[in-house]
């Protein structure tokens, strides 16, 4: 398989921070997830310093997300929260990352 994209040539290296975002499209539905790992991290070979900071930054920053996710809530309040956790962590969010979408069938926005 060959692409367009010269970055899809790109070997990974040992400590690499790699985001793994991909998406399905179902009966009218999309449905997202995004995972971030780092490339040779083990049990015995743990992710430490500032890689760690960030992963445990998004980690709880979505874990708080969506607790806050649901009916009379305002978007603010959960980009808010995540910029807390962030901070929290001496991390910054992506701009634009915290957001939320509502999805509606065969609508692709």
């Amino acid at each position: 398989m060959t692409s367009s994209d010269p970055l899809s040539a790109q070997i990974l290296a040992k400590d690499d921070v790699v985001k793994i975002h991909i998406g399905a499209h179902i009966d009218g539905f999309a449905a997202i997830s995004a995972e971030s790992l780092v490339v040779g991290a083990t049990e015995s070979d743990p992710v430490t310093g500032r890689r760690a900071d960030v992963l445990q930054a998004a980690w709880h920053a979505a874990q708080v997300a969506m607790r806050l996710v649901k009916v009379g809530n305002k978007n603010w309040a959960v980009t808010d929260a995540v910029n807390k956790v962030a901070a929290a962590w001496d991390c910054k969010p992506v701009e634009g990352e915290a957001f939320q979408i509502v999805f509606v069938q065969w609508v692709l926005t």
